[in-house]
């Protein structure tokens, strides 16, 4: 073998012993994903009655668990009630009872740090946002709200069959 192919054999043994030292190689994958702000708002009945007793008292009439809310979310969040009018008869739309004279208070049940809750009686105000609860992210399975009411009628308020929509409102916060 002569130099020059000794040569070339040395240089090619050091360029493939070079390239098996060198031969790992790393590349840089960025992994990304777009969670996106997720709130629920379930109630667990569409209609809640009050059963007056046929003598009249003038003590306040309480319902008390009449309602579960569950909120589910993971983003902060505020729930508010809102009513737009007041009690109406179904048999006489012309009378009508003050939707202030129904309040409302709420428990969270179950895991609810950082919840704040409207746990004293709030009587409704017409056309206004009133606070129900708020917090942040709830737990997977969700956040329960146990809701009461409170109706207070007198002798003064008409006689019939009253209805008063109340709508629940989930909002993200800040």
């Amino acid at each position: 073998m002569n130099n020059r192919t000794r040569a070339l054999l040395a240089l090619a043994l050091a360029a493939a012993a070079a390239a098996h030292a060198g031969a790992q190689v790393s590349r840089t994958l960025t992994f990304g994903f777009d969670n996106p702000a997720v709130m629920s708002l379930d109630i667990s009945r569409n209609t809640v009655s009050f059963q007056l007793p046929p003598e009249f008292t003038a003590a306040p009439k309480e319902m008390t668990n009449a309602v579960v809310i569950m909120v589910k979310s993971n983003v902060p969040w505020a729930l508010t009630a809102t009513v737009s009018g007041d009690f109406r008869a179904q048999e006489n739309p012309a009378h009508v009872i003050a939707a202030e004279k129904m309040s409302f208070r709420c428990r969270v049940l179950g895991p609810g740090a950082g919840v704040s809750e409207q746990d004293q009686y709030q009587p409704f105000a017409k056309n206004q946002a009133m606070p129900v609860a708020r917090g942040g992210a709830t737990p997977n399975e969700g956040l329960s709200i146990t809701t009461d009411y409170r109706l207070r009628i007198d002798l003064a308020d008409p006689a019939g069959t009253y209805t008063l929509p109340i709508t629940y409102t989930l909002s993200p916060t800040q």
